[in-house]
């Protein structure tokens, strides 16, 4: 956990700039925060679909974000903050900044997310989410937190436009007062709801797995947008990334990993092949993996009744799957 002063206004510097590099139009407008209205200076992005405002107050920075274009003569209300201290680390602010032995610097939230309704808080967030979850450690503490994104990633505005948008999904399910947890289900009890994700080398350098966790989601939603082009019915929940309805059962169950490294290969694998044991008739199954997997290994995986499926990026920015 990064709390040096200085670091801070860095890397607090840098978190700006990354986001302005996305700008489509900056406003004055109405901010509602704790019962009042304040007339912010807001920046809003047409490409990733949020708006943000950065705020410095005495003790902390207050990064608020929305989903959609602000409403200029109406207020608008904030999907969710990602407050970090001034100084050092406080832990009643969910934000902050980690950084790895690398010195890669990721992005991170505690997942305590309020909203000024019953039900919305830390329980909901860790309910529902299921992205990626780390550990990070202040001197002799260590907590888990969600990677929202990497420095040192080209696709940083889209990592944190994905969680923004996961806050709002997560919050509207405290609507419901019938449904408390996040299980949707049909005739045998599958989930029929999709939870956005907050997304090689042999061996993998730290910089570059750490990339990848960010990276996680973002694989997942674009996979689930080519199913539902199709007209497949998706849906997700903890044991599985993603999933395909059919006749009220699990036809296909996809787990995706975003290196190519033997224990990502392995995590994956038994994730398939263990969670998917209740059911019968087995589903197929399929594991998503980047290009560049060795004939050998994907024999291997074969055998096991794994079916693979390769994706790469193109230019860092287009996720493309080898169907």
């Amino acid at each position: 956990m990064v709390s040096d002063e200085k670091e801070i206004v860095r890397l607090h510097s840098i978190f700006s700039q990354k986001m302005e590099n996305h700008l489509t139009e900056r406003m004055n407008v109405y901010i509602g925060y704790k019962g009042e209205n304040k007339l912010l200076d807001v920046s809003y992005s047409s490409e990733l679909n949020i708006w943000w405002t950065f705020q410095k107050l005495s003790d902390r920075h207050w990064n608020s974000f929305g989903v959609g274009m602000p409403l200029r003569k109406s207020n608008n209300s904030i999907t969710c903050e990602i407050n970090y201290s001034i100084q050092g680390f406080n832990t009643s602010l969910a934000g902050g900044f980690a950084a790895n032995e690398e010195g890669e610097v990721i992005l991170i939230h505690s997942g305590r997310i309020g909203g000024g309704r019953k039900g919305i808080g830390k329980t909901l967030f860790t309910d529902n989410y299921i992205g990626e979850i780390v550990p990070v450690k202040f001197k002799n503490n260590v907590s888990e937190y969600a990677p929202i994104g990497s420095f040192d990633s080209v696709r940083f505005g889209s990592q944190v436009a994905l969680f923004v948008h996961e806050i709002s999904r997560i919050k509207e399910l405290s609507k419901n007062i019938h449904t408390p947890s996040r299980v949707d289900t049909i005739k045998n009890g599958i989930k029929t709801t999709f939870n956005k994700e907050f997304a090689g080398e042999k061996e993998v350098k730290q910089r570059e797995r750490s990339i990848a966790i960010c990276d996680h989601g973002l694989i997942v939603n674009e996979y689930k947008r080519i199913l539902e082009q199709k007209g497949e019915i998706v849906a997700n929940d903890r044991e599985r990334d993603l999933y395909i309805i059919s006749k009220d059962r699990i036809k296909t169950v996809f787990e995706f990993k975003t290196n190519n490294d033997r224990q990502s290969i392995y995590t994956g694998i038994g994730q398939l092949l263990l969670n998917n044991r209740i059911f019968n008739p087995a589903p197929r199954m399929v594991l998503s993996l980047p290009v560049g997997l060795s004939e050998d290994f994907k024999r291997v995986i074969n055998s096991l009744a794994i079916e693979i499926l390769e994706y790469q990026w193109k230019n860092n920015k287009t996720l493309e799957f080898l169907i």
